[in-house]
């Protein structure tokens, strides 16, 4: 989100947005950085185990956050690749008709 808002502000610099971020690109360049880091660092200390909560063994805890992650992170691909095979069978049911 953080990158595209920077993609979008260099891409289409014309294009009147519903907000602003004061600063011009210095100030839009600073929140994103900012944003970015927080959240590559809140993703990493999810991997440190919370000391209240016996966890048992270190790697099995590891491992099931690190499938979490990648669950997470695949899951809209694949949603995106089932939609697009059910519209185009959609759409050659259509032109076969």
């Amino acid at each position: 989100m953080f990158l595209a808002a920077l993609r979008l502000r260099y891409k289409f610099p014309g294009v009147k947005r519903a907000f602003i971020i004061p600063g011009g690109k210095i100030g839009l360049w600073l929140v994103c950085s900012m944003g970015l880091l927080s959240c590559i660092f809140t993703i990493g200390i999810g991997f440190l185990p919370p000391s209240q909560i016996p966890v048992g063994n270190l790697m099995t805890y590891e491992l099931i956050i690190g499938i979490g992650v990648l669950i997470g992170c695949l899951l809209p691909f694949v949603l995106y690749g089932l939609t697009n095979r059910i519209q185009m069978r959609h759409q050659a049911v259509v032109i076969n008709s």
